[in-house]
Order: structure tokens, then sequence, then C-alpha cells
């Protein structure tokens, strides 16, 4: 039997699969989506506000990366939208940051004349533009020689994820992936977990949840999760876990199986 453990102790047993979320769990959630943010806000500029001098247009690009949730300091707020909530929320609020600055657009037009075109500038260079945080591989390395299945479940789109997986040679670590265009309701709702449970074939008590973001642990209990781990390396601190059922891991470095 394959149990959980946190810093040696053990937290959880009969462990049979562990879902994880992606950004700022197993990705700097910093560098990847500043890096998209800025690809997006100067592609939008070009798109609505080309005739304008470069200053204003440098200044617009910056306020519409700050809506989006990316600091001039290249972080990531933990609000977001940007890597914490799902893709048709970000979009909004970029068509909304663009109509109060002046332009005419709807989040549609936003999906398909800002947010397509940077995922195929972007598609070839997932690996350039991402980070792979402490302790990811050997975790991931541990449960596949213990049989333990792993599963992302993501609010950015599936095929993206698979990309990043691909371009680090870790996709072959996991079972399956669960982005939020694969359900109806994203995290912070039950939907993602209970589509990767089918998928792997597990029973929720037998497995473990692990994310940086309050809405991974709440979208863990609410489809019975077993076990709840929040690591700190995305953009929240302990307190944001504060009356959350959770275990806290300053890295992925602290969680092995035993």
């Amino acid at each position: 039997m394959t149990g959980l453990t946190l810093a040696g102790a053990p937290i959880h047993d009969g462990l049979e699969a562990i879902l994880f979320d992606k950004d700022g769990t197993l990705f700097d959630i910093h560098a990847y989506w500043c890096a998209i943010v800025r690809m997006r806000a100067e592609l939008a500029v070009a798109e609505w506000f080309a005739p304008l001098p470069a200053a204003r247009r440098a200044a617009i690009e910056t306020a519409v990366a700050e809506r989006l949730g990316a600091t001039a300091a290249g972080r990531i707020r933990p609000e977001g939208p940007v890597g914490a909530r799902p893709r048709r929320e970000v979009a909004e609020a970029m068509a909304g940051a663009l109509v109060e600055l002046g332009a005419r657009v709807t989040a549609a037009e936003v999906e398909t004349r800002v947010f397509q075109p940077v995922d195929a500038r972007s598609e070839e260079s997932l690996g350039e533009l991402s980070v792979l945080l402490p302790g990811v591989r050997t975790l991931l390395s541990a449960c596949r020689l213990r049989n333990v299945r792993a599963a992302i479940i993501t609010n950015d789109v599936t095929r993206r994820a698979e990309g990043m997986l691909r371009a680090h040679r870790i996709d072959h670590l996991f079972d399956t992936v669960i982005g939020s265009d694969r359900v109806s309701r994203a995290k912070p709702a039950a939907e993602p977990a209970l589509a990767a449970l089918a998928a792997l074939g597990c029973a929720a008590e037998a497995a473990a949840a692990i994310g940086d973001h309050p809405g991974d642990v709440e979208m863990a209990l609410a489809a019975g999760i077993g076990c709840r781990v929040a690591v700190l390396t995305g953009t929240h601190g302990r307190e944001a876990f504060s009356g959350l059922r959770c275990h806290l891991a300053a890295t992925l470095d602290a969680v092995g199986l035993a």
C-alpha cells in the first residue's frame, strides 16, 4: 500500500492517484503567465490602438496587463484573473479593460484576434516560457514507479497544458489532463476533479489533490478527495488557506511517497 508523506511524516494511506494543479504547483506561474500577458497586451494594442503615439500605446499595454493581473514587477496577483480564472473570464476582463480605454471590442473578438494568435505564436516556445518548479520530476517519477496515477487539473486549456508537459518531457508521467475547456464548470467546482477521477478509474477517497490556490483545495473538498495539500509556490501565502482543511508544503520537495 502506498502512502503520501509531508516532510517524511505520513498524511494519507491507500494512495492510488494524485490530482495536480499546473501553474504555481508544477510550473512557475509568474514566469509563464507574465510572458503570455505581455504578448496579449502588445497584440491587443496593435489591433485596436495602432494610430496612437508610442508612449500612449505603451501606457495602454501596461494598463491592460495590470487588469489581467500581471504587475510591473513581473508577478501575478493572487486574484488574477490570469492564472486563477478560466480563459473565458480572462477574455471578458481584457475586453472590459480595452473598452474602458476607448476600443470597441467584445470578449469573442479578444479570443479570436488576441488569444488564439498568441497561442499560435507561443506554441513552439512553451518550454522557454515555462519554468518547472523544484521537486516536480522527483515526485512524478516516484508516482510512476509506485503505480500512483497522475492527472493535471488546470484552468488553462488542455492543449496548451499538454504542450508544456511535452516541452519539459514529463508528458509520459501523466495519465490525463483536464483543462477548463473539457468541463462546463472550472475550479473551484468539483467537476474537474470528478472528471479526472473518472478518467483514472479512482475513488475520491483514494486520491490526493495538490495545488497552490485556495480554489484547488475547495475543488478537492467538494469532490470528496481524501487528502489535500497546498503548496506555497504560487501566488498565495499560508494565510490564504486558513480555515481550509489541507496540509501546507513550502514546495513539492517536501511531498513524497512511502
